[in-house]
């Protein structure tokens, strides 16, 4: 049995309390969003993803028209193929921390094929502004927003949202591992292993952050 690491080094204890900090003074601007990301007022919605009184009743009836698995994966809906971003940006006006499609809009956003370079009807900083703005308090976003950020190399900014994403989840396994791996690409191998301890204590399936740890000789022989 691996045993957790109950407490970070000072220096990240540090920087952690100025991320959470850059996070509160963040909470006042998502409040007054950038006027070119849009209204969030729809004709339909906009609903809470969370909320299961909205799942339950409103969900089925933008993904059976707008979200499919089709458009999860970046094919398009089953009915109409070529109206890929038009069903994502209509997902997003109607759920805003809609989580899959959010994580679509970041599959979309970087991908490397051609075929999906056709732009998005808002950037993807436009819809994580929107849906932080509508639930700021949603810790899947936040961890979600930080996935976006690492993916574009933005790892200072990736730190941020998942520290909030910690604290508004702080039993997910999810959010431990994607804060070590943003440590790790910032060779902060201490604070890292912490969060992987804790991530695979949780139970999380994939080896890469150990292994990362491991090629850098920060995973004790002993924690196997």
């Amino acid at each position: 049995m691996i045993k957790p690491i109950s407490a970070f080094s000072s220096t990240f204890g540090l920087r952690a309390t100025l991320c959470v900090v850059a996070v509160l003074i963040s909470l006042s601007s998502w409040a007054q969003m950038d006027l070119s990301c849009g209204s969030l007022n729809n004709a339909y919605g906009p609903f809470d993803y969370t909320n299961p009184t909205d799942y339950q009743t409103k969900l089925k009836i933008v993904e059976d028209n707008h979200f499919d698995r089709g458009v999860e994966n970046l094919r398009g809906h089953a009915r109409k193929p070529h109206q890929l971003t038009g069903d994502i940006d209509y997902t997003l006006r109607a759920f805003p921390n809609h989580h899959k499609a959010l994580y679509t809009v970041i599959k979309y956003d970087t991908s490397k094929n051609p075929k999906h370079r056709q732009a998005l009807p808002r950037t993807a900083e436009c819809y994580f502004q929107r849906a932080m703005t509508f639930r700021p308090r949603d810790g899947n976003v936040h961890l979600l927003y930080g996935l976006y950020k690492t993916r574009t190399n933005n790892y200072e900014d990736a730190k941020i949202h998942f520290i909030e994403a910690e604290r508004l989840l702080p039993n997910s396994a999810e959010v431990q591992y994607n804060i070590g791996l943003v440590l790790a690409k910032n060779k902060e191998y201490d604070e890292a292993y912490s969060h992987a301890v804790k991530a695979y204590q949780m139970g999380y399936p994939l080896p890469g952050l150990r292994n990362i740890l491991q090629r850098a000789g920060k995973w004790p022989d002993s924690a196997n």
